[in-house]
């Protein structure tokens, strides 16, 4: 379904997050066809697992 405005996955669109441990945490999204990143504000779980772990992997999904 498609409507009036809708952008199309296909276009680089990603999502990013940031693991730490076994938890995963939403980090950023590219709407397909634009060039810039939005940034969300780190949660307090976030933060929380962050101080149990010191390890930090970034994982990408492009759509498409």
């Amino acid at each position: 379904m498609t409507t009036a405005g809708s952008i199309n996955a296909s276009d680089n669109a990603k999502l990013v997050f940031e693991r730490y441990g076994d938890r995963y945490f939403f980090a950023q999204v590219q709407m397909g066809g634009d060039s810039s990143l939005t940034a969300v504000r780190t949660k307090t779980a976030e933060i929380n697992a962050i101080a149990k772990t010191n390890k930090k992997s970034v994982v990408v999904i492009v759509g498409g």
